[in-house]
């Protein structure tokens, strides 16, 4: 068993080499990758199975984190809500706290939520689309 604690949200700035920033207080990362299934069952399939066949590949990744409106990897001027705000493509990593493992994978903010219950901390929530295969490091 290993613990998820120190596990990274990174975001790359597009220069060559590429230089990935923390993204800041991030609590939770939760990757889903996805694949289309092809149905190919006819009147010979074996047995009155269904056949079928793997598709396309999809993914996303989900976080959440505590909301700071202020930090410059979450405001509008160079963070997360101005890469939303602009529909930007780029290479994002989760840096898993084991040996130095990280995925990378391009992709784009398909959800920005932030939360203001009158409880509890600002928080966020999003979620990035894969626009590409991830590349395990």
């Amino acid at each position: 068993m290993e613990v998820a604690f120190g596990t990274l949200l990174k975001r790359g700035d597009g220069a060559v080499p590429e230089v990935f920033t923390t993204i800041a207080e991030i609590v939770s990362v939760e990757p889903s990758l996805t694949k289309d299934e092809i149905e190919g069952t006819n009147h010979s399939s074996p047995g009155g199975w269904k056949q079928f066949k793997p598709g396309l590949k999809e993914g996303e990744i989900a976080f959440e984190g505590n909301y700071l409106p202020t930090d410059p990897t979450h405001n509008a001027a160079n963070g997360l809500l101005k890469d939303f705000n602009d529909g930007v493509i780029r290479n994002h990593q989760i840096v898993f706290p084991v040996g130095g493992v990280a995925w990378i994978f391009p992709s784009f903010l398909r959800e920005f939520n932030p939360a203001a219950p009158v409880e509890d901390k600002l928080g966020l929530a999003g979620t990035f689309r894969l626009t590409g295969q991830p590349t395990l490091e």
